[in-house]
């Protein structure tokens, strides 16, 4: 299973929508992911982007899957936390990287770093 379907059925359960996706974007972001929370504060939208791999020959289309507040417009907006590297440990970081996710979702405020 391709890490988006698995990343998206751990949020499916956490109660996260993914609302929009945009895809083929600059050549730093692979997709960007528009959330939005089910769970209090309902309706709370967050940004996933999926940063490229610039490196020639990388067999991933992205090395890392960054969180904002804001759609970002750039690399260095896109790469706030939580973030989850793309390596091959991947799947054992999943369940770290949904639990900030909803981290932020609780936290009032809602900042992210990097934003």
């Amino acid at each position: 299973m391709r890490l988006q379907d698995h990343l998206l059925k751990q949020l499916e359960q956490r109660a996260w929508s993914v609302t929009r996706r945009h895809e083929d974007l600059e050549p730093w972001a692979h997709e960007i992911w528009t959330l939005e929370s089910h769970w209090s504060p309902s309706g709370l939208i967050l940004f996933l982007t999926f940063l490229t791999d610039r490196q020639p020959g990388n067999a991933n289309p992205f090395w890392m899957i960054g969180t904002s507040r804001r759609e970002p417009t750039n690399r260095l907006d896109a790469q706030g936390e939580p973030s989850l590297q793309v390596t091959p440990n991947w799947v054992g970081e999943l369940p770290r990287f949904v639990a900030g996710l909803d981290t932020l979702r609780e936290a009032g405020d809602n900042k992210i770093s990097g934003n």
